[in-house]
């Protein structure tokens, strides 16, 4: 099976993110929610899941933040 059909088949997700203290996310929260960051500007790229190679490797590019890999419809 493919790997977009692994994670669809046992209902996975795949979920990035870095270590940080608790305190952390309560000031990044605010902030968002103060409108004082827009998070779709955090957002490079959004591609299939079935164009994951092309997802890392735009993620290797230092203008790159995010890229997000949506399962194929």
């Amino acid at each position: 099976p493919s790997f977009d059909q692994i994670l669809f088949d046992k209902e996975l997700s795949i979920i990035g993110s870095r270590t940080q203290k608790p305190s952390s996310w309560d000031k990044a929260i605010n902030l968002v929610n103060e409108g004082k960051v827009n998070l779709k500007e955090l957002v490079s790229d959004i591609l299939p899941l079935s164009n994951w190679k092309e997802g890392f490797r735009r993620a290797k590019k230092k203008n790159s933040i995010k890229i997000v890999l949506q399962p194929d419809k």
